[in-house]
């Protein structure tokens, strides 16, 4: 019976709590305090006290992953209260980190010392009618178009036009031009028409000129490296295959935006210089015709310069070699 006794003693002693701070002592000095210690019995403290420790661990465990992702070794209240938000629990409210806690001591008996926090008195009436501070806005941020088929939408995260049209041309990007030379380089001469002199001449007429900024079309060294390739392969007559791979490439890669100038003026060049070639001006129709086909292409900017290649091919009085063979002969009527 001895082994017994000892060891239900020693099962009895096995704390509930593996923390520094008892749970359970907590849950009877707040039971105290609200006067219901007769009405909460020994099994649902600890229960509570059991439930209670595992929620701070929760929000411990959260809280320092909030602290290891940025990258720092001290928790702060910030972490706690992010942790609190995570878990859908309302966060502390009060609680000024900016000054450091100064603890005190008082002496609740011989030998016990009780370590606080000194807190300030604050009158209340000053709370009461202090205003209410501004809620804060969360972070966030939004996507816009900056430019869409080269026109800025007037919006109001784009500068405004007229802004920009006031601004001199040296801060919108323009180039100087012939009249910003010093006057040293002109030769005054006197028109005998107007009885002006040429510098004078050269500033009236820098006023009625609208300076635009000249704007550089940079391609990146894999779209020119394609666009090299697909001109030299529409232009070779004796490899059909990659001709052909060529068209269905223009047809259905959907990142061919920037080269949609280039093309077009590359057909236009290419109708205008070989119109007795009949094998060319095929090749250069079927380009049209991938380039309307490939549905990722907007093409409405682009309809003045594909309309006089169009028409050229339709109205032209002659098409094709004047002398050839009847084959050749035939295929420019059918291209006609």
């Amino acid at each position: 019976m001895a082994p017994s006794h000892s060891a239900n003693s020693s099962t009895a002693k096995i704390p509930t709590s593996h923390t520094l701070w008892s749970p359970h002592d907590t849950i009877k000095d707040v039971a105290d305090t609200l006067g219901i210690t007769a009405h909460l019995p020994e099994e649902v403290s600890k229960n509570l006290a059991m439930d209670v420790e595992y929620r701070i661990h929760e929000i411990l465990e959260q809280a320092m992953k909030f602290m290891r992702h940025g990258k720092r070794k001290t928790l702060t209240v910030q972490d706690v209260d992010r942790a609190m938000k995570v878990l859908n629990l309302e966060p502390l409210y009060g609680y000024d980190v900016s000054r450091p806690l100064v603890f005190k001591e008082a002496m609740v008996g011989a030998g016990q010392t009780l370590y606080y926090v000194d807190d300030d008195d604050v009158d209340f009436e000053k709370i009461i009618n202090r205003p209410l501070p501004k809620v804060p806005r969360f972070t966030s941020y939004t996507a816009h178009w900056l430019a869409i088929e080269g026109v800025q939408p007037t919006i109001p995260q784009n500068p405004n036009p007229n802004e920009i049209k006031q601004l001199p041309p040296s801060q919108r990007g323009s180039i100087d031009n012939m009249f910003n030379l010093n006057n040293s380089d002109f030769t005054l001469v006197t028109n005998p028409s107007t009885g002006l002199t040429s510098v004078e001449q050269a500033q009236n007429q820098k006023k009625d000129l609208d300076v635009k900024p000249l704007v550089k079309h940079i391609l990146s060294k894999e779209l020119q490296l394609y666009f090299d390739r697909a001109v030299a392969a529409l232009k070779d007559d004796t490899n059909d295959s990659l001709r052909m791979a060529t068209y269905e490439s223009i047809r259905s890669d959907p990142g061919l935006h920037q080269l949609v100038p280039y093309f077009i003026q590359f057909i236009a060049e290419t109708i205008t210089h070989n119109l007795k070639s009949i094998d060319l001006l095929t090749t250069m129709l079927m380009v049209i015709n991938s380039l309307l086909t490939n549905k990722s292409l907007f093409l409405d900017p682009y309809i003045h310069a594909l309309m006089p290649c169009v028409l050229t091919l339709l109205l032209a009085k002659k098409i094709g070699p004047t002398q050839g063979t009847p084959d050749e002969l035939n295929k420019s009527q059918e291209l006609c």
